[in-house]
């Protein structure tokens, strides 16, 4: 931590992992594979003596791209497909979201043949990641937070504010969009 100021603190912290299999020199097949490198950053004002703080902050990842063989296998990371799993999406989560109608990717024109083949490529028994790399990210937050009085606070917590998707490395999950929460704390 760097104190800027007697109110204004800027913090920031990094971590990089890279692992590699000895013998072939290959991304080591480890669950939810190796982490990209990571960051955080964070700059927060509070006033001496007073009972409130504000906090501007950003969480970031660069781009994964060495994924092992296992990694592109895991739905939370490389989201194999086949063609029945393909198939079964476009003709009904597809239908059901009004994507597909008449046969037809209303994105694209294409038809399920047309859409397999794009995917798998000629072999249709392929299982192809739909995912080669996961996706370098950064979101911007605000958090403040204020005491009510003797072991009392409410903290205020707006993430992600530009709303943008992302999906932290073996998580399975893309970001939750714009969050906001309220926090009250008591202590004893």
């Amino acid at each position: 931590m760097l104190h800027l100021t007697r109110s204004l603190d800027f913090s920031a912290h990094s971590s990089y992992v890279r692992g590699t299999e000895t013998a072939t020199g290959a991304p080591p097949a480890l669950e939810n594979g190796i982490p990209p490198r990571t960051g955080f950053a964070s700059l927060r004002w509070q006033p001496a003596g007073r009972h409130f703080w504000v906090e501007a902050y950003c969480s970031m990842a660069a781009a994964q791209r060495r994924l092992s063989d296992n990694d592109l296998q895991q739905a939370r990371i490389g989201g194999i497909r086949t063609r029945e799993e393909i198939s079964n999406f476009f003709n009904n989560g597809a239908v059901a979201r009004g994507l597909v109608t008449g046969g037809v990717l209303l994105p694209t024109g294409e038809t399920l043949p047309q859409v397999l083949r794009r995917v798998l490529g000629p072999d249709l028994s392929a299982k192809v990641p739909l995912y080669l790399e996961n996706p370098s990210y950064a979101t911007f937050n605000l958090r403040g937070g204020f005491r009510l009085g003797e072991g009392s606070s409410v903290t205020v917590i707006v993430e992600n504010i530009f709303d943008k998707n992302y999906r932290p490395m073996g998580s399975g999950i893309d970001a939750p969009g714009l969050n906001a929460m309220v926090r009250f704390s008591r202590s004893f």
